[in-house]
């Protein structure tokens, strides 16, 4: 860079062009490209853009020390192709991708089958039966263990050669113990079995299995299905121990477990009776057996359950009582054992039993003395007669020991309320229900407001009786009080008059409400006063206000009264400014009486009261009221409310033409415009 005065003259290295600033030196630049102009001189200051190859100019210059090969074409950057992409020929502005198929080849090997081209790739497909091989290690070994017949290759990458896959390797024989050896060829591997086998594959299992053959040829990565015994020609060799010969049932000449071969042996097999084979030990207690493939469920009779030699079975038969097991083959059954019906089904956890003994699916339980025993079957005979035991079958319910009732008299020696009648359950009268004097069968519903009574409150209403309970009601203006500091909240915050009671519980007694508390005064700020009274409130307003309620506004509004009383929850409606009454009051400063336009005694914005006071407001004139500073060039003024809208002359402000505009010729009152063109 050279130093010049107001200017400095800037040089690029050879190949390069200097680049100006683009927008103020347009046509500089365009100089500098043409010519391939290394240096630039810059005035003041004037950016200096960089420098550019010297390429773009629509010719391709391959001479020292240019070396280009393209010239802002396709694929050129830095007039050089970009990787996998090289010059045409002639050189030319654009690249073309590299066939790099025909540049790097696949080494002429015969295996190949085919090349397909990419961006600085080549991909190389061997023929079936090969594998394409690789230069390194890693690489090679996953080509070799996945049998992979393409490879692709970067750039100039050699290609190692298509390998023969050896099959038998590659793709085995199911370990099968029975082959005895494996050949591997181009693209299959022929597989032979030992003497006395059949070789299987999925595409000739019937000219092998007819023929006995012993070898297979699979192509490819075909599956071997196995070297299968020699067996299904129709008849059993017991030299090869076969028990079948593919029939039913028949599985690599032996029968499928479960089933056995009949005698003589022939070419299928019959289902195997384990019942008959295996037996239940001659057990006197076993119902039945019932045969299956493989196994037996033997089960016992009603009161026994099958045992098991296994301890966790075993456990579960015993406490589940269950009949029936199902024993795998040849299992040896445990025999069938009696229930313990007493530990079984006991007796219900009553604490008036006094014995239980067991016996075959039944168990006898008997009451200790003043009960009967009840169960689903011997009700009528052990009420009628007091039987103190009953004998229940298998799992049916022991009932209960029940006191000895129901014999049409309440008997007093035993304690007994009631016999068997209405609301009488084991001899006690239901809760909420009462025996009647002298003791009857029967139990009459207790009166628990005459029992339990209102605490003789002198503001109770009513008490209204139900089942265990009683409904309380207090008097207007008083709540229901409740011992409970939960309900009493409650109670007090709601204003309930009601509560319900349970059994004995006491009644705390009727309360007054706070009705200044409960039902306020709608916030009225006015409000100086309130004061509470038997469900009333007394509210009183500030001077200069009238008090407002639902009921009494006639007479609060004629009298401009202050205060108001307001019974239970009805609404307070506010204090309201003495007016209204159909004279304006001056000395309350009152403008109107509620007449138009008139609002808590004033006159809305944009109205005036008339002269002299009336009930009604009239529109204030803005106009005449406010002016325009008595401007001259004020054309008109519309009045509206609480505004005014003022006009002035046409275009002329302050007797000079807004800017843009000039005087007409010759002069008149008004401004055109002005034609800058001219």
């Amino acid at each position: 860079c050279e130093n010049l005065i107001n200017s400095r003259k800037i040089t690029c290295k050879a190949g390069y062009w200097a680049k100006a600033e683009t927008l103020t030196h347009l046509g500089v630049n365009a100089t500098q490209y043409a010519g391939n102009i290394g240096f630039i001189v810059l005035a003041g200051t004037s950016k200096f853009m960089g420098c550019a190859p010297i390429c773009g100019n629509a010719k391709v210059d391959t001479a020292s020390p240019w070396n280009e090969v393209c010239d802002g074409g396709a694929q050129c950057a830095a007039c050089k192709c970009n990787t996998g992409y090289e010059a045409t020929s002639p050189v030319s502005t654009a690249c073309k991708l590299t066939d790099n198929c025909v540049k790097y080849g696949w080494s002429s090997d015969p295996q190949v089958s085919k090349c397909d081209n990419g961006v600085n790739i080549r991909t190389i497909t061997c023929k079936a039966g090969y594998y394409a091989s690789a230069t390194d290690s890693a690489t090679n070994n996953a080509q070799i263990s996945g049998a992979k017949t393409s490879i692709t290759l970067t750039g100039s990458a050699t290609f190692a050669g298509c390998k023969l896959i050896d099959n038998c390797v590659q793709y085995g024989w199911s370990k099968d113990t029975n082959v005895a050896k494996c050949v591997s060829g181009v693209n299959d591997r022929t597989i032979t079995c030992a003497a006395g086998y059949w070789a299987q594959s999925a595409t000739t299992n019937g000219t092998q299995y007819i023929g006995n053959i012993a070898s297979v040829t699979i192509t490819g990565n075909g599956a071997f299905l196995g070297c299968k015994p020699i067996c299904g020609n129709g008849k059993v060799d017991a030299d090869n121990k076969e028990e079948c010969d593919a029939g039913t049932q028949c599985k690599a000449c032996k029968c499928n477990v479960g089933y056995q071969s009949t005698s003589p042996l022939t070419v299928s097999c019959a289902l195997t009776d384990n019942c008959v084979k295996y037996g239940w030990n001659s057990d006197a207690q076993v119902a039945k057996c019932d045969n299956a493939v493989n196994k037996r469920t033997i089960t016992c009779k009603a009161g026994y359950y099958a045992s098991s030699a296994d301890a966790t079975i075993e456990k579960s038969q015993k406490a589940g009582a269950i009949a029936s097991i199902t024993l795998e083959g040849s299992a040896a059954f445990a025999g069938c054992k009696q229930n313990d019906n007493c530990e079984l089904y006991k007796w219900n956890g009553d604490a008036n039993v006094i014995k239980c003994e067991n016996g075959v699916n039944t168990r006898t339980i008997t009451c200790a003395a003043g009960y009967w025993a009840q169960s689903a079957t011997a009700n009528g005979t052990n009420y009628i007669g007091n039987v103190a035991t009953a004998v229940v079958t298998g799992s049916d319910k022991f009932l209960g020991c029940k006191p000895i009732c129901g014999n049409g008299k309440a008997d007093a020696d035993y304690k007994e309320e009631c016999d068997g009648g209405v609301e009488c359950k084991n001899c006690k009268c239901n809760i909420g229900y009462q025996s009647t004097s002298p003791l009857t069968t029967s139990c009459s519903l207790t009166d628990n407001c005459a029992k339990y009574g209102w605490s003789s409150d002198n503001h109770f209403l009513k008490c209204d009786n139900g089942l265990n309970r009683r409904t309380i009601t207090c008097k207007a203006g008083y709540y229901a009080s409740s011992a409970d500091g939960t309900i009493e909240k409650s109670q007090k915050a709601g204003a309930i008059a009601s509560i319900t009671l349970e059994g004995s519980a006491v009644f705390a007694g009727c309360k007054q409400n706070d009705n200044c508390e409960l039902y306020k005064w709608s916030d009225d700020a006015k409000v100086i006063k309130c004061e509470n009274g038997v469900n009333q409130r007394v509210i009183t307003c500030a001077a200069g206000y009238w008090a407002q309620s639902a009921t009494t506004n006639g007479t609060q509004y004629i009298g401009n009264l202050a205060s108001v009383t307001i019974v239970g929850n009805a609404k307070f409606l506010g204090c309201k400014p003495i007016c209204g009454n159909g004279k304006v009051d001056a000395d309350n400063k009152e403008e109107c009486d509620a007449g138009t336009q008139c609002k808590a005694c004033k006159c809305n914005v944009g109205y005036q009261s008339t002269s002299p006071l009336t009930v009604s407001c009239a529109l204030t004139d803005n106009c005449v009221k406010y002016g325009w500073n008595s401007d001259a060039q004020v054309a008109k003024c519309d009045n509206a409310v609480n505004k005014r809208t003022i006009t002035c002359g046409s275009f002329c402000k302050d007797c000079k033409c807004n800017v843009g505009y000039q005087p007409a010729s010759p002069l008149t009152v008004s401004c055109s415009l002005t034609d800058n063109c001219a």
